[in-house]
């Protein structure tokens, strides 16, 4: 009969169309609120996994059948990496005075709890693409997350805030990632940095592109908050043009950043500027549309050849 659970009513996930919003059926919504509490730790939890293999409540291992549901769940766990380090209750810390040194990745939760963050391997979280690893591992950090976020967007509303005095613009100034570079940084910086940071069998493209469209996905969904239709678009261009021409600054200088590959030659920088240049190109295309992404290919293309590092401590 070509008939899946998703089809079923009670086993549906949540969807949402421009004249239509469905909500999960009832075991779809009962599995959803019991899994989303569970964490990677069994012997710091007392609720067990419904599954033979706990492993199966993670997406990454067990996706759901229903595709447009598995991309929203994808989309959450990436944008709860970009709100958590924007914010930040993702912190690089020692493990302990007494480790030598060894620095691992923690969350300080709502309750202003600081806890360690274990990744698929059960190992703690100590390099950047693990991170969003130990988020599909533990759906209680990413509601979490979103509890953080709910919050802070509940201020917002109460001030009557526009963009720029929003809690997220104002904490994207101070947005750091200094294990990589100190000074201001790009959003656009998270997928680089976690592209950096993955082993060479691990780079998929999918979950590259799934990043910076979080990042993109993040501005517009700030900006449509507190901003009108009309606006947000504009200023959702001049955003991530200037997000972009900084990535390309701290890229061009941080070796921690570009690896000794030049700008032009990083597939990722390449993904990102395809990607804000489809956003710019929709309808109504800014003025100045052309010269802004000429201008964007020009500064990928200045830097022609990058200085190993290996040569300029020569010199030094």
């Amino acid at each position: 009969y070509n008939l899946t659970p998703d089809k079923i009513n009670k086993f549906a996930s949540p969807s949402r169309s421009e004249t239509r919003k469905k909500n999960a059926g009832l075991y779809h919504r009962a599995y959803t609120e019991y899994s989303r509490n569970l964490g990677p730790d069994s012997t710091k939890n007392r609720l067990i996994s419904t599954h033979i293999d706990k492993r199966w409540d993670n997406i990454s291992v067990m996706p759901e059948m229903d595709f447009n549901y598995m991309n929203n769940c994808v989309m959450r766990v990436h944008q709860s990496l970009i709100y958590a380090l924007v914010y930040g209750k993702i912190k690089y810390e020692k493990l302990s005075s007494t480790a030598g040194g060894k620095m691992i990745y923690r969350y300080e939760n709502s309750g202003e709890r600081v806890q360690e963050m274990i990744v698929s391997n059960g190992t703690l979280c100590d390099e950047f693409y693990e991170i969003v690893d130990g988020l599909y591992m533990d759906a209680s950090i990413v509601e979490d997350i979103f509890k953080i976020i709910s919050e802070k967007h509940r201020k917002d509303e109460v001030r009557n805030s526009n963009y720029e005095d929003t809690v997220f613009a104002r904490s994207l100034k101070e947005f750091r990632l200094s294990q990589i570079h100190e000074g201001e940084t790009s959003l656009f910086e998270i997928p680089v940095v976690y592209y950096n940071s993955l082993p060479n069998s691990q780079r998929f493209t999918s979950e590259i592109n799934g990043l910076i469209d979080a990042v993109i996905e993040t501005f517009s969904n700030e900006l449509v908050r507190c901003e009108t239709a009309e606006d947000a678009k504009f200023m959702l261009c001049d955003i991530l043009k200037e997000q972009f021409l900084l990535l390309i600054d701290n890229y061009n200088r941080e070796h921690k950043l570009n690896n000794d590959i030049t700008a032009a030659d990083n597939k990722v920088i390449d993904s990102i500027f395809r990607k804000i240049r489809k956003v710019m190109s929709t309808t109504p295309e800014p003025d100045d549309y052309e010269d802004t992404v000429r201008e964007m290919k020009n500064r990928i293309n200045e830097a022609a050849v990058i200085e190993p590092k290996s040569r300029l401590n020569e010199d030094a």
